[in-house]
């Protein structure tokens, strides 16, 4: 276990510590918004506050939903609470955002851009157009490859996100993933060596696991699972047992490792409200890893914050005492757009107003020293005109044969055509379909005793299109069902699913005796198109 003790660790800072003026960090998931106002490393208050319920979800809806109930809430929390600092660090869920790390090959710096424009249209469903991102890079020359971590919410509700903030009377300065103040906090009291790759894991209420892996400082990757539906009356740490926690996480190393290229992790810490050290070593066990654990109870220092969410808005409210190369903030890259607004011209005073008159004399002398320059440069433009029908002709023998007589209007017409032919790639280029996300989503929603015996991925009026045929063998035909709609509930709870996949549904699910076991097999299609 790690021991986390606030005064000790922060004493080793003091030197560091960049002045004393209040700071306050913000953690806003799950329709809850949790502040912690700081003094350099001392929390001078914290409170937190569900907020009303809305009708639909605040990221990805269309259209975004009505927010005011959610301002009134804020104002009376910001007010009752009386902090201090009205300027903002947030930190918001991997949920919230669109989170991706990928390498692409080295390229030049005045490529990276439009190279990474390029490369994440394959891992979002959405037109990088619509959202607001940011991204930072690092050049990897050892393996020839350009590491990215991007980061991205659709504008339309983004900027939902900035008026609720600023009808509250919050002004904003940075707006980030929580995984990376969580990082910031650990390195701030020294938990891991800055050369290591480590990896970060939460586990909220039992059902929210969130992974964040850092190698040398460079935040490489970040992804939130939501287990499957807890029942009311389970006990959390039960149900988010060793098996089925050593099965996210072997699946999500696994993925990590072939992505980055990258042969292990050197440090895994689990940040939870409370860990049972039983669980710990059973996924130590499974694993073969060695899982430390900084815990939000007993003497490590956390129990000064009543819970995950405050601990997290802790750690954002830290962020102008680390000085660290984490630049992805969807705040910055908007306010890097300034819009200038041209004044109108004033009319001139009296004083400058010139007369004419004056000005009279030069200005025939100067017309006359024109004429005089433009007569001794004559043979100048007339040897400079030779050299022009020199070049044409030279132009015109390089020239395809079909383009020699061609008058403009015609050659406008060969670039119209190539333009239309151009568009039309693009628009191909557009209407690919990139399966990876469903394939990476499989292996973690399929449990044991249930299998996939076909996949049918289509696309159908420019949107894909599902179906699917499986069968489970639990035993008993009601264990079966129970597993297929576990199963079913997974798939509709991914994030990997936005594009176009919501509607999925069970289309069939009956008993198979036709075999040596008895099975039940299922049909899930989106949308629906009846059994095959």
């Amino acid at each position: 276990m790690i021991k986390f003790d606030f005064h000790s660790s922060f004493n080793l800072l003091k030197d560091k510590i960049v002045g004393k003026r209040s700071r306050l960090g913000i953690y806003f998931a799950r329709g809850r918004i949790s502040a912690v106002e700081t003094a350099g490393s001392h929390i001078l208050k914290t409170a937190s506050i569900d907020l009303p319920k809305l009708s639909q979800s605040l990221i990805g809806a269309q259209p975004a939903p009505d927010l005011s109930g959610w301002i009134e809430t804020i104002n009376g929390f910001i007010e009752e609470n009386k902090f201090t600092d009205r300027e903002a660090i947030v930190g918001l869920s991997g949920k919230d955002l669109f989170i991706r790390g990928f390498q692409m090959p080295l390229l030049a710096r005045r490529e990276i851009d439009s190279g990474i424009n390029f490369e994440v249209k394959k891992y979002l469903p959405f037109r990088t157009e619509d959202l607001v991102f940011d991204y930072q890079y690092r050049l990897n020359k050892e393996l020839n490859k350009t590491d990215v971590f991007y980061i991205a919410a659709p504008r339309n509700n983004f900027d939902k996100y900035l008026s609720l903030f600023k009808d509250s009377g919050i002004r904003v300065r940075t707006i980030e993933s929580a995984g990376l103040a969580l990082f910031r906090l650990l390195w701030l009291t020294r938990q891991f060596d800055p050369k290591q790759t480590i990896m970060i894991m939460t586990l909220q209420d039992g059902i929210d696991l969130e992974f964040s892996v850092f190698s040398l400082g460079f935040p490489c990757f970040s992804r939130e699972i939501k287990l499957s539906q807890v029942p009311p009356s389970a006990d959390m740490a039960e149900y988010a047992s060793p098996e089925r926690l050593s099965s996210e996480i072997r699946v999500f190393l696994d993925y990590f490792k072939r992505q980055f290229s990258v042969n292990s992790v050197d440090r895994i810490i689990f940040v939870a409200k409370s860990v049972h050290l039983d669980l710990i070593a059973a996924l130590n066990k499974n694993l073969g890893l060695n899982i430390q654990t900084l815990e939000q109870s007993g003497d490590s220092g956390l129990n000064a914050l009543p819970d995950l969410d405050a601990f997290k808005a802790y750690a954002a409210a830290l962020k102008a005492q680390a000085r660290m190369n984490l630049t992805a903030d969807l705040f910055r890259k908007l306010s890097r757009h300034t819009v200038i607004v041209p004044q109108e011209k004033a009319a001139l005073p009296a004083l400058f107003q010139l007369n004419f008159n004056l000005l009279k004399r030069p200005l025939i002398f100067g017309l006359i020293l024109i004429g005089l320059a433009y007569a001794s440069s004559l043979p100048e433009q007339i040897n400079a005109a030779n050299n022009l029908k020199q070049l044409k002709s030279q132009a015109r023998e390089s020239l395809p044969k079909e383009l020699i007589d061609r008058d403009l209007k015609s050659l406008r017409g060969k670039i119209g055509e190539g333009k239309k032919k151009l568009a039309l790639i693009k628009d191909l280029a557009a209407s690919r379909m990139y399966i990876t996300p469903y394939f990476n989503l499989l292996p973690r929603s399929v449990k044991d005793g249930l299998w996939i015996e076909s996949l049918d991925i289509s696309l159908k009026d420019k949107s894909p299109a599902l179906h699917m045929k499986g069968a489970s063998s639990l035993g008993d035909e009601g264990s079966d069902s129970a597993a297929v709609k576990d199963f079913l509930a997974a798939l509709k709870d991914s994030r990997d699913l936005l594009a176009g996949l919501n509607d999925l549904e069970l289309v069939s699910l009956r008993k198979d005796n036709s075999g040596a076991h008895k099975i039940t097999v299922f049909e899930i299609a989106s949308p629906r198109r009846g059994s095959q």
